[in-house]
C-alpha cells in the first residue's frame, strides 16, 4: 500500500506565494503585453498565501499574549506598501517571510520526527507469563511492575526489568551506544528497546512503560526542544521590543513628514519604507530554527542535549575525547567471504539459516 507524506499546509502556502511572486515578476518585467495581465493575479496570490497566515499569527499573539511580534511588523509593512501604491515591494516581503517561516516549521517537524524515531524503538507487544505457567501476548503498554516477561532470541525488551531466569547477550546500542553485546544472567538489569540476541530470558518488570528508559529519553528530548537557549530568549526579547520600536518609529516618521508639509501619501510611503527596511525577520527566525535543527539532528544520531543552552556551550569546547568502539567505529563484523570446510557453500549456509528460522525477525 502506497504511503503518502503528511499534508504540509505551510509548505503549500509558501510555494503558492513563490508562484504568485513569479507571476507578478513576469508581468512586471518581461517585455510582453500579453504577460502584463499576470502581475495583478500574482500579487493577489502572494497577499493571500503569504499575508493571511502572517495576519493570523500576529492577531493571535496580540490577542492571547498581548505582545507585538515580527508577524505584526511584516503584515503592517506589506499593507502599508500596498496602500501607497507599491504592492510589489510588499509582496516581496511577504514571500521572503513566508519562506523563512516554512523553514522554521520544517525544522520543528524534524525535531518531532526525532522523538518519533525514539518511539519507534519501543516494541508494541510483549510475551507475559500467566499464573498457569503459559505465555500470552499482550500490548507492552499493559505491563505492570512485577509481571514476568519472556524474551526469545531477536525480541526487543518491552520495558525495563531484571532477569530472573536464563542467560544471553543483549544489544544495548540503542541506549548506551556500545556495539558489543552485554552478557546478562539472573539478577542483571535490562532496558526497554534493547535486543535479546541469543538465549531465552525471563524478565521481571521493574518499571512501567511510562517510566522506562526510553520514556525518560523521550521526555529529555521533548524538554530539551522546549527549553530556550540564551540566544533564543534574547532573540524573542529583542524581536518584541524591536517591533514596538519600529512601529513607533513609523508613526513618528509619518507624523514628521506630514508635519513638514508633505502630502499624506508621501508621508505614508516614507513610513512604509521604514517598516520594510527595518524588518529583522531573518535574524529573529534564524536562531530558534538553527537550534531546533541541531537538537533534532543530534537526537537522530543518538546524542541527547539537555537543551539549547548546552548546545551553545558546545561551541566553546576546543578538545574532545572519544571512546573509539561504538563512537568512531561501529565494532560490527561483516562477512566478506565464505569458505566451506567440505567445499559446499550452500550446505554450510543451511546450518545458520536453520538456526535463524527459530529466532524473532
Amino acid at each position: 500500500m502506497t504511503r503518502f507524506p503528511p499534508f504540509d499546509l505551510s509548505l503549500v502556502l509558501s510555494l503558492a506565494a513563490v508562484f504568485g511572486m513569479a507571476m507578478a515578476a513576469a508581468g512586471r518585467w518581461l517585455p510582453s503585453e500579453a504577460l502584463g495581465i499576470l502581475e495583478l493575479p500574482g500579487l493577489v496570490i502572494v497577499y493571500l498565501a503569504g499575508g493571511l497566515p502572517t495576519a493570523w499569527r500576529a492577531s493571535s499573539a496580540l490577542w492571547r499574549k498581548h505582545v507585538l511580534d515580527i508577524d505584526l511588523l511584516m503584515i503592517a509593512a506589506a499593507i502599508a506598501a500596498a496602500v501607497v501604491g507599491a504592492p510589489f515591494e510588499g509582496a516581496v516581503l511577504l514571500t521572503l517571510f513566508s519562506i523563512s517561516t516554512t523553514l522554521e516549521e520544517r525544522a520543528l517537524g524534524r525535531a518531532r520526527r526525532a522523538i518519533e524515531a525514539l518511539m519507534a524503538l519501543r516494541p508494541e507487544m510483549a510475551l507475559r507469563k500467566t499464573a498457569a505457567g503459559g505465555v500470552e501476548e499482550i500490548p507492552a503498554a499493559a505491563l505492570t511492575v512485577g509481571d514476568i516477561v519472556m524474551l526469545r532470541p531477536g525480541a526487543r525488551v518491552p520495558t525495563d526489568g531484571v532477569v530472573i531466569s536464563g542467560s544471553g547477550g543483549i544489544d544495548e546500542a540503542n541506549i548506551t551506544g556500545e556495539s558489543m553485546p552485554v552478557s546478562k544472567e539472573a539478577g542483571a538489569q535490562v532496558f526497554e528497546a534493547t535486543v535479546n540476541l541469543d538465549g531465552v530470558l525471563e524478565v521481571e518488570v521493574s518499571r512501567s512503560v511510562g517510566d522506562s528508559t526510553i520514556a525518560r529519553m523521550i521526555r529529555l528530548v521533548t524538554e530539551a526542544q522546549a527549553a530556550r537557549a540564551p540566544s533564543e530568549r534574547f532573540s524573542e526579547w529583542f524581536g518584541q521590543r524591536y517591533t514596538a520600536a519600529v512601529m513607533a518609529g513609523a508613526v513618528v516618521a509619518f507624523a514628521a513628514f506630514w508635519g513638514l508639509g508633505r502630502d499624506w501619501e508621501e508621508a505614508l510611503y516614507r513610513a512604509a519604507t521604514l517598516l520594510v527596511a527595518a524588518s529583522p525577520c531573518a535574524i529573529v527566525i534564524s536562531v530558534p530554527a538553527a537550534i531546533l535543527s541541531a537538537l533534532s539532528a543530534a537526537a537522530r544520531g543518538g546524542v541527547l542535549f539537555k537543551g539549547g543552552g548546552a548546545l551553545e556551550t558546545l561551541a566553546t569546547i576546543d578538545t574532545f575525547a572519544f571512546d573509539k568502539t561504538g563512537t568512531l567505529t561501529t565494532g560490527r563484523g561483516e562477512v566478506t567471504k565464505i569458505i566451506a570446510p567440505d567445499g559446499s557453500v550452500y550446505r554450510f549456509l543451511s546450518v545458520p539459516v536453520g538456526l535463524e528460522a527459530h529466532s524473532e525477525p
